[in-house]
């Protein structure tokens, strides 16, 4: 071999210092041998350089080959922008397949990335719910638990198959972008290599879908005993929850100016009734409890969640199909009634339009005058009643049903 063709290998190795003696050797051997066939075949020195190239473009072709190999036996978001970026951005964009398989690897990863970000933030959300549930129901603390190992065990299984199937892409896509590169040479003793350390990622990726597997299994014993699938779901789909008690309170209806109601997620009703007092029925549900106070002549009422279920004030949002249902006397009129609600309708029946002037907001929400859906959400009623009753509705109707006498009036 010629001094000039030394001297070529020579600034190869120095630029590739810091690679293992291996890889040196492996990268420049191909070289060598390149050199030593075409010398063998009376090649003169100047048409062996030009076939070559610049050491300068070899020694480019040789990183971007050893980022190809590292890439393809052991894959990964930075390991596929370390190969793709000793690549000329304009050889790659000639084939489409090219671009699309880097986009879409690029993408896989991030999803993966944002499943295991998930993981953590189910935690948080679980670990912050936890300290929402009152200590004595121990059930819904372990069901919560069980939740966080079930989305731990979904995100996890999502984002590692996920993570898998980038892997998957990018191997192929080092496949495709050596064929640009135009060096086919995969040693036998580094194919083999590459073969041992994918079977071990096929054995590991049993071992992990197994233990997610069991993680996700764990959490469903967990969580079905405690019962709060159930309780969720009578919430979020406005269904009779199979366990509410009814609890009815009484009070002198002389003793009684202002009534003050606030409830959550509960139907609201104001009716008439023949008794002499003043009288509220409320359908307690296993997670709520109703609080009922009187102050001189001021009787209040407020639904809070008790403990039992946590995101209550975000639940609440849905509409519950247990009620409060006021009772008035019929020969009495309160001064004023007060009905503030997060997710409930409340309802008005005939008798009690024609005693009242009515001020209802309902945002968002709907009014239903006798039927009929306001366009407006607000709604200020008046008749020759004394009293007055303000309905304030965040997420649910409000309904009134008038007396004949007032539809007419109410069509004039």
């Amino acid at each position: 071999m010629t001094k000039i063709h030394n001297d070529y290998l020579k600034k190869i190795r120095e630029a590739l210092q810091g690679w293992t003696p291996v890889d040196i050797d492996d990268a420049v051997s191909y070289y060598e041998e390149f050199i030593e066939d075409a010398l063998e075949q009376g090649l003169p020195e100047n048409q062996i350089l030009n076939r070559l190239g610049s050491p300068e473009q070899t020694i480019k072709t040789i990183k971007a080959e050893h980022n190809i190999q590292k890439t393809e036996d052991k894959p990964g978001p930075l390991r596929l922008m370390n190969s793709i970026v000793g690549i000329p951005a304009l050889k790659v964009s000639v084939v489409l397949g090219g671009i699309v398989p880097i986009v879409t690897s690029y993408l896989l990863y991030i999803l993966a990335i944002a499943s295991y970000i998930a993981i953590a933030g189910g935690v948080f959300f679980s670990v912050y719910a936890v300290r929402q549930i009152n200590p004595q129901y121990e059930w819904s603390i372990i069901g919560m638990a069980g939740l966080a190992l079930i989305s731990a065990a979904v995100f996890g299984t999502f984002g590692f198959l996920t993570w898998r199937i980038a892997n998957f892409i990018t191997i192929h896509t080092m496949k495709l972008l050596r064929k640009f590169l135009n060096r086919g040479r995969i040693t036998k003793t580094r194919q083999t290599e590459s073969r041992i350390y994918a079977t071990g990622k096929v054995r590991k990726g049993k071992k992990v879908l197994s233990a997610f597997l069991i993680i996700f299994l764990i959490g469903v014993v967990m969580l079905i005993p405690s019962g709060l699938p159930t309780r969720y779901f009578s919430i979020w789909n406005s269904k009779m929850p199979s366990n509410y008690t009814e609890k009815e309170m009484h009070f002198p209806a002389d003793e009684v100016k202002t009534i003050s109601i606030a409830a959550l997620n509960s139907k609201v009703i104001l009716k008439k009734t023949s008794s002499d007092q003043v009288t509220i029925l409320y359908q307690q549900p296993d997670w709520m409890k109703g609080n009922v106070k009187k102050e001189e002549s001021n009787l209040s009422f407020a639904e809070k969640p008790n403990g039992r279920l946590p995101y209550m004030q975000f639940v609440s949002r849905h509409e519950g199909m247990t009620s409060v249902a006021v009772g008035i006397p019929e020969k009495n009129t309160v001064d004023t009634i007060t009905i503030t609600t997060k997710g409930g309708t409340v309802e008005l029946t005939q008798q009690i339009a024609d005693n009242y002037n009515i001020s209802a907001i309902a945002q968002p929400g709907k009014i239903v005058l006798d039927n009929r859906v306001l366009k407006d959400n607000t709604l200020h009623y008046r008749t020759k009643g004394k009293g007055t009753i303000y309905i304030k509705s965040n997420n649910g109707a409000v309904i009134i049903n008038l007396t004949e006498n007032l539809k007419e009036k109410s069509t004039e």
